[in-house]
């Protein structure tokens, strides 16, 4: 029977304690990064019964489609020929009054293992019945994932299928699919599909098969930036300005307030270290470089200065004190000037 246990607060040990048929009667699954939280769901959903035990044991229910009652009555009901059944509740976060759940968490059939998967959504912790599963059984959030770590998480995925990709190349493709992972993971995929196993993929690799300009990118932008490279700085800036769909500044904007807040916080590590880097920001190995080359070239008082126009840019963007400007105006006006040669109060 299903234990009243926790299985773990990560989803390789979730799956981990689902191999070794050590169950939650309850799991909870959720989050923005809807792609992970799909993929545990997925593994539950193929690991727990058999091909045969399925056609009666297991029940995918859709919560557009389904009320709170129906689910209770699903997952009330008795296995047959098989020691669990599993109850799979996809978008269950279109249940109306899902709060009425807590009388069935109370008290969960021992023989049926129920699923609740929120799409790209957060549970609402203040129900009580959320609460409860987190304590008792198995709830497990998926954040969205920070942009600036999609590149390893690329990475990542061209390793575990048996692939390698380059740094550059990684930043390449995370600037073009932005944080979804599963359109990341599909153009990855389509990508793989051009070489053998053990082939590695560079920025080249990229701009023949989907297209992309590797010159021209926020990543790119970010090294150009890091050492006051003003002409390359200004060239990407304009081309990404004068290319709105495919980055809108407000992204832009964004990705480089956090990459500049980084250095800052780099500035004043005790221990600059590898590890202790990557653990700090929340970066990856492929750009540490970039971060020492950054600090070398921004004192902390100039990063204030950097971090202070990426804010102005951010507002003029949204119309405050923008008059007429347009995004290339914004560009230079507010944080290209502040961060290369050209701004006298940056000067050492």
């Amino acid at each position: 029977m299903a234990a009243k246990t926790k299985a773990g607060n990560s989803a390789e040990e979730i799956k981990k304690a689902i191999k070794a048929r050590d169950f939650s009667p309850i799991y909870l699954i959720c989050g923005e990064d809807s792609y992970s939280a799909d993929q545990l769901v997925d593994f539950i959903e193929n690991s727990i019964l058999t091909e045969d035990e399925k056609e009666f044991n297991q029940t995918i229910l859709y919560g557009a489609e389904v009320s709170i009652e129906d689910v209770v009555a699903n997952a009330k009901r008795f296995p047959m020929m098989s020691e669990y059944q599993v109850v799979i509740v996809k978008e269950a976060q279109l249940i109306k009054e899902f709060k009425n759940i807590e009388s069935y968490v109370d008290k969960p059939q021992t023989s049926t293992i129920l699923v609740l998967s929120f799409h790209s959504k957060s549970a609402d912790k203040r129900i009580k019945a959320v609460q409860k599963i987190a304590k008792d059984y198995v709830m497990l959030e998926f954040p969205a994932i920070k942009e600036d770590m999609l590149p390893r998480w690329i990475s990542n995925y061209f390793h575990d299928k048996g692939y390698a990709i380059e740094p550059k190349a990684a930043e390449l493709l995370a600037e073009f699919t932005g944080p979804d992972l599963s359109r990341a993971s599909m153009e990855a995929d389509k990508i793989m599909l051009n070489e053998n196993k053990g082939y590695k993929y560079t920025s080249s690799d990229l701009e023949k098969h989907v297209g992309l300009n590797k010159e021209y990118n926020i990543f790119e932008l970010q090294n150009a930036l890091s050492r006051r490279d003003v002409f390359t700085s200004n060239s990407i800036a304009f081309y990404i300005a004068k290319n709105q769909k495919e980055r809108p500044l407000p992204v832009v904007i964004s990705l480089l307030y956090t990459h500049f807040s980084k250095v800052l916080m780099y500035h004043y590590l005790k221990s600059k270290g590898e590890p202790n880097i990557e653990k700090a920001l929340g970066v990856w190995t492929g750009r540490l470089r970039e971060y020492e080359i950054a600090a070398r070239n921004f004192s902390p008082a100039k990063l204030i200065h950097v971090i202070h126009h990426l804010r102005r840019a951010d507002l003029q963007f949204k119309g405050y004190n923008a008059g007429s400007i347009d995004a290339e105006g914004i560009l230079w006006n507010s944080f290209l000037y502040a961060t290369t040669f050209w701004n006298e109060l940056l000067a050492s």
